[in-house]
Formats: C-alpha cells, structure tokens, sequence
C-alpha cells in the first residue's frame, strides 16, 4: 500500500506520490488497483512506457517514400532490408514488387506477373553464404528470390506452388503454408536455397495447418493451428517434428516476434511468450497479456488472420500489434504496445498501451546501417510511413490520454478534500495538456472540476525540421507544475489528455495534497 506523509501546515494537508508505472492494468478489481497500483493506468492511448519510468506519448509517422507504390488497394506488404525497404501492391492483374530507399519507388523486381488474389505478401530476409538477399511470399504465387539485383523465381522440381512462409535454418530454406499441403514443411538442399529436388531436401508434415515458422536460439518452431513444434535432427536422415505444445496455438503468422530474447505470437486467449511455455510447461506463466486480456477479447475472434501485423520497436524493447479494420477511419485505427519491464523484473512482465490512428495493413522494423527502420504499409492510400520519424499522424493530430485508476489515498471509506497537485513532467518543445479530475468514477450526478491546463512553451527542438535519433537537442525542460484542485471524494481518478503535433512529453508523477475528512 502506498505511504501517506504529513504535510507542513499543521498537520492538516497529507500528501501522497504516485510514479506513473504499470501501463494498463485491468485484471484486478478496481480497489486493488487504485490502493496498490495508483500509477497505473485504466487508458493509456499513445502513450508508452519509457525506459527511464514515467508515461512518454508516442511518435508519429511520416512517409517513408512521399511517393505511392503504383496500383490501387492495400500494400500487402513490407520488409525492411538491403539498404531499404521492399514492398508490394497490386496494379492490375500483377502483384508487383518494388524497392525504395526514400527518394522514389523502383520498378517491379519481379519479371514474370505475380497474379492471383493476394492478401498478404511476406519478405524473408537472411544470409546464406556472405551477401543478403530476400524471399518473398504471397501464398499465391511461386516464392521469388532477389539478391538487389536479380530476382529468382524458385518454382523448380519439387518447390512448393504457393507457399506462405519462409525460413532459414541450418542453411536450408524451409517453405511452407502451401495449399497442396498445409501441414507441409518443404525444406531445400544444404548450402542452395534454390534445390528442392535433390537428394538431402525433404518434405516433412506438422501436426496441422501450419501458421507460421521462426528460428529462434538455433531451433526452429513451427506454429500450428492446434499446437506448436519444433524442428530437432541436424539433417535429412534424422530430421523429426516434435510437439512442443499441443495446447496453445498461434492464430496469425505475422504476430509472431522475437523481442529482447523471447518469442511473442497472438494465442486465441492473448499475447504469449514461446519460450516461457516451452521452459516451463505451464500455459498460463506463458500469457504475457494478461492486463490487457480486456481489450484484447474485443479484437481476438472478430477478425481474420491477415488483419493483425506486428513489428518491434528493438531500442524500446517493444512489441507493436496493428488491427486493420476496413470499417474503420485512419483515425481510429487499433493497435497495442508491449514495453518489456526492467532487467530487475521478470522476463515475462510486460507494460501495455494502446495506440490509436496507426492504420497498418503490414508492418515491418529493422536497422539499416546504424538507424533503426520501422515502417507499416497503409491499407488503401499505397503508401509506406516510417514510425518514430514525426510528431503527428502524417500531419493530423497525435490524441494521447492517460487516465490513473481510482486512486483510494490508502483507505477508500475516508472522504478526502482535495488541495493541489504537482506534475512532474520532462518536454522536449511546446506541449499542452488537459488535466480533469475525476470524482466519484464519473458518475454523472456527481460534481466535476473543471478542467486545467498545462501549458509549457519554449520549444528546444522542432519535429519536420530536427531529425529524431540524429539531432541533438540543446536542453530537455523538466517542467514542474503546481496546480491547485477542487472537490472532494472517497477516490479520485486523474487524466492527462490532448490532441497535438506538438512535441513529445512524458508524465514521470505526481503529488497529490489532500486532507481526510469524515469516514463514509
């Protein structure tokens, strides 16, 4: 339970400290969370969790190329890699491929017409013998291999039609998710990506429909509709397929992340880390979400595979989960954000926020060079933005609230009159919040104060002309803000929101003065 300390006026005001951490927590009950958890959050809308403590908003997105890939409907996908970005669009009947480092698209890398109705299309990018080159998949057509030069179509003797996935592993690419076979794993030659036929590549069968493959700590995992293998031999004569779990599943391929040393994937039943089922053999230490399991029962079920994309933010050590939603706006778009905790914590213990107006039907990140790439195709404009680039939503307002729980004050019969508040804050520009305070959980009949303003002006660096991660910012403002507050209840709720394209901000904590009054 929080301490209470004595004020200096007489003993009359007390004062207590809430650190703005936990991200969204709903699993307990709403005393539970107001008495030992006050700095967590019922909403936190475009707001992260920051390494160094405290609620920070989000970045927006800018484009990545101002120019739009050629063709209509969605970019079925994205991959970062080979100095730029991949990406894919229909225009006419052909699936075309085109590469951008910024300053134009290129023209299709893909020769031969990639046609058939594609909802998704996945790179593969890896290093074979010294030079990286990507495979991409659609679940349609053949996979096509492309060096940055010469695109390879690999439809030879015993190459998978249309296969959806791609790994590599053991110096094998492995294909799979091809309608011939949906449980099949086709894996190639030692050494030749391009080899299907020869003696040493192999067909192998899962348990089940295959959702997705992942290499991870040198074994590979294969996701299943009912369960989830894993590969062991070390070739064509002993490879097996053994089952690492029968009871957990993976309900889209293209959720499944490696983040700061475990595998994330979307269960039926929420976010779940792969390692920590394997390890410990007990499915609920495996379920990483169990906070937001709310929110996330809203978007589980009601949507199809292809409408959930994933990428990681490594630098934050996050996990970005996207919901394409065709009835949706740009506007309200869904997504969520996994902030691993600390290295002093548990692996598995992961601060959630949600994230509004990220419209992405794919996604991508990866570092090229020395800067981190994340980007997500839109689903009917054709173009590709770059995430952690800009202060707003490709120019519309960034609208971030972050709301505590009920904050009880250590005992939730006493009747508190409230007295002041000061914020502590750190600014990188000009920001503007709106601060109400919620009394009475909202309840219409009861009495609210109006709301303050937190203004903070004296810009130190400006987003669009400094460019994040390369400009260095002169001075980061620590402003602190003493506000006074009215009302009075048994428990209070704080929300912090706003709309701007303003600079970002981060809530570390605050104070908050009061005197106990009457018990109820």
């Amino acid at each position: 339970m929080p301490s209470l300390q004595t004020g200096q006026q007489g003993d009359r005001w007390t004062s207590q400290v809430i650190k703005c951490s936990g991200g969204i927590m709903l699993s307990s009950d709403v005393l539970t969370r107001g008495t030992e958890n006050p700095g967590s959050a019922e909403i936190l809308q475009n707001y992260e969790a920051a390494d160094q403590g405290g609620y920070e908003r989000v970045l927006g997105f800018a484009p990545y190329d101002t120019n739009a890939l050629t063709g209509t409907g969605a970019v079925l996908g994205v991959g970062v890699g080979l100095g730029g970005v991949l990406a894919a669009r229909k225009n006419g009947s052909d699936n075309q491929i085109r590469y951008s480092t910024g300053s134009g698209w290129s023209s299709p890398i893909n020769g031969t017409a990639r046609t058939g109705s594609v909802t998704k299309v996945r790179f593969k990018f890896y290093a074979l013998t010294t030079a990286k080159v990507v495979v991409i998949t659609d679940g349609v057509n053949h996979a096509l291999k492309w060096d940055g030069t010469t695109a390879t179509t690999l439809n030879g003797t015993g190459a998978p039609a249309n296969p959806k996935y791609a790994e590599m592993h053991l110096g094998r690419l492995f294909l799979s998710g091809y309608s011939a076979s949906p449980s099949g794993v086709t894996i190639s030659l030692p050494g030749d990506d391009t080899d299907f036929n020869t003696s040493g590549a192999i067909e192998l069968f899962a348990r089940d429909t295959v959702i997705g493959l992942k290499k991870f700590r040198e074994t590979l995992y294969i996701f299943c509709a009912n369960g989830i293998q894993k590969l062991t031999g070390t070739s064509s004569t002993n490879f097996a397929l053994e089952d690492v779990t029968t009871s957990i599943s993976c309900i889209s391929g293209d959720t499944i992340q490696e983040v700061a040393g475990d595998i994330l994937f979307l269960a039926p039943d929420g976010t779940r880390s792969l390692a920590a089922t394997e390890r410990v053999g007990d499915v609920e230490l495996g379920l990483v979400s169990t906070e937001v399991q709310p929110l996330l029962r809203d978007v589980i079920g009601a949507y199809s595979s292809d409408s959930f994309s994933t990428c990681v933010i490594r630098k934050k050590s996050q996990y970005r989960l996207f919901v394409y939603d065709s009835n949706i706006a740009d506007s309200s778009a869904k997504g969520f954000i996994g902030k691993l905790k600390g290295p002093d914590l548990s692996r598995l213990s992961y601060e959630w926020s949600t994230l509004k107006g990220f419209n992405a039907y794919c996604s991508d990140s990866q570092y090229v060079g020395i800067n981190e790439v994340s980007v997500f195709g839109h689903p009917t404009d054709g173009k590709v933005y770059a995430m952690e680039t800009a202060n707003s939503l490709n120019g519309s307002p960034i609208q971030f609230i972050y709301r505590s729980p009920q904050i009880t004050f250590g005992d939730p019969s006493l009747r508190k009159v409230l007295h002041r508040a000061l914020i502590f804050t750190q600014a990188k520009g000009d920001i503007s919040v709106t601060l109400d305070t919620i009394l009475g959980f909202d309840n219409i009949n009861y009495p609210q104060p109006p709301s303050i303003t937190l203004n903070q002006t004296g810009a130190v660096s400006v987003y669009d002309t400094a460019i994040y991660d390369t400009s260095v910012y002169s001075s980061i403002q620590y402003p602190v803000f003493r506000e006074k507050l009215n009302g009075s209840g048994f428990t209070t709720s704080f929300q912090f929101s706003g709309s701007s394209t303003g600079a970002s901000h981060r809530i570390d904590s605050f104070q908050l003065e009061f005197a106990i009054k009457g018990r109820r």
